[in-house]
């Protein structure tokens, strides 16, 4: 019997077997099994990092063309190479809201705006405010505010229109300072 082969004795059902086993073959397949295991392991690990470093150069790609507008933005204000920060005014964008309707809101007689705030109906769309009584006016040298000035401070008005719907509050607060209308309807000052 040489090195390579090895020789067993058994017994299957009472006879006694010789079995052979060529153990450099069984050797060599396990080993080209666990190799291709291995492979396969560094190709999904090289297939990884090519992904990872095409995503790379693809955020690479962005920065650079990030820079380049920054670039010409820079050029454009007149700030190139200064490292100054180019300042955003807003000039040349669309306006939103190119129909401005002035003095919109009819108050009642005698009233003016005075800092207040508004919030929209969500039953109805129409417009909620409050103004403070008038409270950017002086009487007598004496502040104005809804205790001295006893009007209603709460308005809804249409928002079409601008008339007012609604209209209350007087002798109930001081000087409001905020408005919110809930899912409700609810009115909260």
């Amino acid at each position: 019997m040489n090195n390579d082969t090895k020789w067993i004795l058994g017994a299957i059902g009472g006879a006694t077997v010789a079995i052979t086993t060529v153990v450099p073959t069984i050797a060599g397949v396990m080993l080209a099994g666990v190799n291709r295991r291995i492979d396969d392991g560094f190709a999904g690990v090289n297939r990884r990092i090519n992904d990872t470093n095409t995503q790379i150069a693809g955020v690479n790609a962005r920065v650079n063309r990030l820079d380049e507008r920054l670039r010409e933005v820079e050029i454009a204000s007149g700030n190139s190479g200064q490292g100054a920060a180019t300042t955003i005014t807003g000039e040349d964008l669309p306006n939103p809201t190119a129909t401005a309707i002035a003095n919109w809101g009819d108050l009642p007689e005698g009233r003016e705006w005075s800092a207040g705030g508004v919030d929209i109906d969500p039953i109805d769309g129409q417009v909620w405010a409050y103004g403070r009584c008038d409270a950017d006016s002086f009487d007598a040298g004496v502040p104005v505010n809804c205790d001295s000035n006893p009007v209603d401070p709460i308005f809804k008005f249409d928002r079409a229109t601008g008339e007012v719907l609604a209209n209350f509050g007087g002798g109930v607060m001081v000087t409001p300072h905020g408005i919110h209308v809930d899912a409700d309807g609810n009115v909260w000052v």
